[in-house]
């Protein structure tokens, strides 16, 4: 369910998107938040505002509340229902581009790492159960980076919005590697997934998926243990133990009925070495 937030309140999340009063454009420009002007075929401008990464590999892609990837080039907000029934209107399209400073966004004044952006589309009064994808492309194309659904009440005449919504990051690709551990040492291995930009989306962001563990060590290596988030493993060497074994895991949503596909599974490898 999405609540009212203030303007700047969005700055606190990072991919938190929310929806303020102008119509949905290319250039996913910013305009003030005001009244909503409803148009003849009974819709009001509602506005999301959200927070991404800025473009540039030197800069941290650590994530917080909501997952937009820094990779993200387009928005599609689709209503599935008015007040109850099967939508019908075609998904509101708003573009971000490659630099997202030239597209109206700003430098966020609480990360100078992120960029807040407020875009808006024209959708039907009532209440409505919507969903908010981001892509990796142009006009919703290319890979799939993240999704979330919502509920809002849009009405005439007022400004709706701004709403915050919790989007949850679409794994592609277990960030699968080698790691080593001295014997009798317990080592916590977080478990992370590139996203459809291929950025590493790291494990323990609200919005990161959930890790699922499919093959185990062999129990003569050792004990694994998922952390209860499943952002992370355990793993505890058998005593004395030392040469190499391997698991295998797969990404799911962070959030049940979030619609993210499952990933494949992904080998990790683990060391175990002596200790001289």
């Amino acid at each position: 369910m999405a609540r009212p937030l203030g303007r700047f309140a969005g700055c606190a999340l990072f991919g938190a998107l929310i929806l303020a009063g102008c119509g949905a454009t290319t250039s996913g420009g910013l305009a003030p938040i005001g009244p909503a002007t409803a148009d003849a075929s009974g819709r009001a401008d509602a506005a999301f505002t959200f927070l991404m990464p800025r473009p540039s590999p030197a800069l941290a892609d650590a994530r917080r509340p909501q997952y937009v990837s820094a990779g993200t080039r387009s928005v599609q907000i689709t209503v599935d229902k008015v007040n109850g029934v099967a939508g019908t209107v075609p998904p509101g399209d708003v573009e971000i581009g490659p630099d997202p400073l030239a597209s109206g966004c700003v430098v966020d004044p609480a990360n100078p790492a992120d960029v807040l952006c407020t875009v808006s589309v024209p959708l039907p009064y009532g209440a409505l159960d919507v969903t908010i994808i981001t892509y990796a492309g142009p006009h919703g194309t290319g890979n799939l980076i993240s999704r979330g659904r919502s509920q809002v009440t849009v009405v005439p005449g007022a400004a709706n919005g701004p709403y915050a919504v919790v989007l949850d990051a679409q794994p592609y690709y277990v960030a699968a590697n080698v790691v080593n551990t001295d014997m009798n040492t317990t080592l916590v291995i977080p478990l992370a997934f590139t996203d459809g930009a291929n950025h590493v989306i790291p494990p323990g962001a609200p919005g990161a998926p959930r890790a699922v563990l499919d093959q185990l060590p062999a129990p003569s290596a050792g004990n694994l243990v998922l952390s209860p988030d499943g952002q992370s493993v355990s793993f505890i060497p058998a005593n004395s133990y030392t040469g190499s074994t391997s698991f295998t895991y797969h990404g799911v949503g962070a959030h049940p009925g979030d619609g993210i596909t499952p990933t494949v599974p992904g080998t990790t490898t683990i060391n175990v070495l002596s200790v001289n």
